[in-house]
């Protein structure tokens, strides 16, 4: 199955997908409404945590649109032999 690697990656690319919205917006949506929940159980929130509920969509989006290219290219290679 297409629906990441983990359950929350998986969620965000079901919601992604039922509401046509992008990867990356949904993903740090709800890295965002997670660390949001998690600071108001007590949680401690850092930078890092910051860094990374805001950057991880985007570099998950980027890494996956770039793997898609590599694979289509090596399958067409492998596929014109």
């Amino acid at each position: 199955m297409d629906v990441g690697i983990d359950p929350w990656t998986a969620l965000a690319v079901i919601i992604s997908k039922k509401m046509n919205k992008s990867f990356r917006l949904v993903k740090v949506s709800l890295d965002i409404m997670t660390l949001i929940l998690g600071w108001i159980m007590g949680g401690t929130v850092g930078i890092i945590t910051l860094f990374c509920a805001v950057i991880g969509g985007p570099v998950i989006q980027k890494s996956a649109e770039l793997l898609d290219k590599i694979l289509a290219k090596m399958l067409k290679f492998n596929y014109e032999k």
